[in-house]
């Protein structure tokens, strides 16, 4: 997808691969990544799931899949603007798009994990 922006749109992207759920340390990884880049648009669209809805204590491993939904679908979208936002303030100028589910809004039975 990152190339076919930059043909498209005669623009650089940048891909860093980092696992969001694993621990705060990612952070530290992109922030020495982009240094020095002019970020012009940040897409927050990072998120997880599991397999098939289910009723809550079915869920499997829902012990370690719960802080890992945290850490993805939720921690992920401040520290991300908060790593890009002061150099886009800065520059009165940049563009934050949240990608979210609509099960943010819309019922979504035994998605209760997910949806939260």
């Amino acid at each position: 997808m990152a190339k076919e922006i930059e043909e498209s749109f005669n623009v650089e992207t940048l891909v860093i691969d980092v696992n969001f759920t694993a621990g705060l340390e990612i952070y530290d990884k992109i922030k020495q990544k982009i240094q020095g880049k002019e970020i012009g648009i940040l897409i927050n669209n990072v998120g997880m799931g599991y397999i098939s809805p289910d009723y809550f204590l079915s869920v499997p491993d829902r012990e370690q899949l719960i802080p890992d939904m945290i850490k993805c679908n939720v921690q992920s979208i401040p520290m991300m603007c908060s790593i890009v936002l002061p150099q886009m303030v800065e520059r009165k100028k940049g563009l934050i798009i949240n990608i979210s589910s609509l099960s943010a809004i819309v019922p979504a039975g035994c998605l209760t994990i997910y949806s939260a």
